[in-house]
């Protein structure tokens, strides 16, 4: 009879002891995936506010600026010096980033310039998103040619017009 007792003892406290260790766990992982969706939401915030900051960059607007102006009238290869102005800025700036993509885009959303080590996935004239979305600051996910990317787009304005937008891009797949 006393084998019986200590051993049921024994099983009960197993049980309590496998909960409480389950349960101790369980706390352990909410608690840090509330630190990490914290520590995201500043990264992405900080993300997001690096690349207003960068779309300030007034050289890059004159020369888009400058380029969507002129392209209509200028001939073949006054156009092309303008565009190459445009991608000479961003490279520039793509440099000096940790991107995988920094693309100048149009009011429609059509690749302008792109730099960084995957530009190659963005050529001139792929369209990134829907054109309703350049005129607000936003970060989505995005299809640009078989790759997909988390994509930070900051609205470049010439005073109060819209002239396109800055489109930081991570890719998620690679």
């Amino acid at each position: 009879p006393v084998a019986r007792v200590l051993g049921a003892v024994f099983a009960v406290l197993s049980l309590r002891v496998r909960d409480q260790v389950r349960q101790s766990v369980a706390d352990n992982l909410a608690s840090a995936q509330q630190v990490f969706t914290r520590v995201e939401a500043r990264r992405q915030q900080d993300l997001r506010a690096s690349v207003a900051t960068l779309a300030e960059n007034p050289t890059l607007k004159a020369a888009l600026d400058t380029w969507l102006v002129e392209k209509k009238n200028a001939n073949e290869e006054t156009s092309a010096e303008l565009l190459a102005t445009v991608q000479r800025e961003t490279d520039k700036i793509a440099g000096h980033i940790a991107a995988d993509v920094l693309a100048v885009a149009d009011v429609s959303r059509r690749v302008v310039a792109s730099g960084g080590r995957l530009a190659s996935a963005w050529p001139g004239g792929v369209v990134i998103g829907a054109a309703s979305d350049a005129n607000s600051p936003r970060d989505r996910a995005v299809l640009v040619g078989s790759g997909m990317y988390h994509v930070v787009s900051v609205p470049l304005q010439v005073g109060d017009a819209p002239i396109g937008s800055l489109e930081l891009g991570t890719a998620l797949d690679s």
